[in-house]
C-alpha cells in the first residue's frame, strides 16, 4: 500500500519534456552544512526570498523570474536542509529554518528582504517572520499549508494528505521506508501522455495552467530533484507538517499578506483564512477561480506588486 502510495505521490514528477535549468549556487553554513540557492529575476534588484513547497526545490522559483524582473526583484531560492542539493539538519523543525535564512542573508550582506512562500514553504516564511521582523520587511503566503498537528477532521484535505497523515500518525516506520522505496522509482521515465493523464482531477484552473509545458515542467521537475541528495529529505520535510510549528503566529510584528484560491483542492481556504486570522494585521486575500497550482503562476503580478509596497 504504501510503496503505491508514494508512486501516486510521484507519478507525475518525471517528464520526457526537459527543462533547462540553472544551476544553484552552493554555499557554506557557520556548521559546515552546504545550502542551494537559486538566483532568479533582476541580480541588481530588491531581495526576495522565495521558500518552495512540498514535494519540491528551490528551483520552483523558476516561475517567477520573469515577473520578478518586471518588478525588480532579485530572487534568492534555497533547497531546505535535505531537499535537493542541500545537505540534511538532523531533528530540525519548521521554527530552526530562520537561522538558516539568517546564513544565508550574511553570505549575500542582506540586511532586509522580502520573503515568500509557496504551499510548504508558508509556514516557512511565518516562521521568518516571526524570528527575524527586523530583517523581513514583508511576507507572502500565497497557497499556504495550514497546522496539522492537530488535525482530526480531515474530510476536507486531499485524499493523498489525508493518507499520510494517517501513516504518519500510525505507522511512522513504515511510512519512512515507504519514501525510501519510492525514492528508486523516480529514475525510471515515465510517458508524457501518462503525466498529462494523471491531471484530470484537479480542479479546471490548476488544469489550466500545467497545459503550460514549461509551468509543467518546473512543477513536477522540482519535485524529483527534492529527491537527489538524501532518500530522507523529503520524507523529513514533510512529517514537519504534522508536527507542532513551535512558534506563535500571533506572535507575528511583520506585515503579512495570504492569498488563497478559493477552488484549491490542496488545503481548503477555510483552513488558510483561521491561520491568517491569527496574525496580528494580516491581510487575506481571497482569489476567485484559481486552485493550488494555478494561483502562484496567474497572479504572481499582483502578488509581486502588493509585497513592492514597503
Amino acid at each position: 500500500m504504501f510503496i503505491l502510495l508514494i508512486a501516486f505521490i510521484f507519478t507525475g514528477c518525471v517528464t520526457t519534456t526537459t527543462l533547462h535549468m540553472k544551476a544553484p549556487e552552493i554555499i557554506h553554513l557557520p556548521d559546515g552544512r552546504r545550502l542551494a540557492v537559486y538566483h532568479y529575476g533582476d541580480p541588481k534588484g530588491r531581495p526576495l526570498l522565495f521558500f518552495h513547497g512540498w514535494p519540491s526545490d528551490g528551483s520552483q522559483g523558476e516561475l517567477l523570474d520573469a515577473s520578478a524582473k518586471t518588478h525588480g526583484f532579485h530572487v534568492f531560492s534555497p533547497d531546505r536542509p535535505g531537499i535537493g542539493l542541500s545537505e540534511p539538519l538532523a531533528n530540525r523543525t519548521i521554527a530552526d529554518w530562520p537561522a538558516d535564512v539568517r546564513s544565508l542573508a550574511a553570505n549575500y550582506h542582506l540586511k532586509r528582504f522580502t520573503v515568500l512562500g509557496v504551499s510548504g514553504g508558508g509556514p516557512y516564511a511565518l516562521a521568518t517572520a516571526h524570528a527575524l521582523p527586523a530583517m523581513a520587511t514583508r511576507v507572502g503566503v500565497v497557497c499556504g499549508a495550514p497546522p496539522l498537528d492537530n488535525t482530526r477532521d480531515m474530510h476536507n484535505l486531499l485524499p493523498i494528505y489525508k493518507h499520510l497523515l494517517r501513516a504518519y500518525r500510525t505507522q511512522p516506520r513504515l511510512l519512512r521506508w515507504a519514501f525510501r522505496i519510492g525514492r528508486p522509482l523516480l529514475s525510471h521515465v515515465v510517458p508524457d501522455c501518462f503525466l498529462r493523464a494523471t491531471i484530470h482531477k484537479l480542479p479546471l484552473p490548476d488544469r489550466k495552467a500545467l497545459a503550460d509545458q514549461k509551468t509543467f515542467n518546473v512543477i513536477f521537475g522540482g519535485m524529483r530533484r527534492s529527491w537527489v541528495s538524501c532518500c530522507d529529505g523529503v520524507h523529513d520535510d514533510a512529517i514537519l507538517y504534522a508536527q507542532p510549528w513551535n512558534f506563535a503566529v500571533e506572535h507575528i510584528r511583520v506585515r503579512v499578506d495570504f492569498w488563497h484560491g478559493d477552488e484549491d483542492a490542496n488545503f481548503p481556504h477555510d483552513l488558510a483564512e483561521r491561520v491568517a486570522a491569527r496574525v496580528p494585521g494580516a491581510n487575506f486575500h481571497l482569489i476567485q477561480e484559481e486552485g493550488h497550482f494555478s494561483l502562484p503562476v496567474s497572479r504572481i503580478d499582483e502578488i509581486f506588486s502588493t509585497l513592492a509596497k514597503q
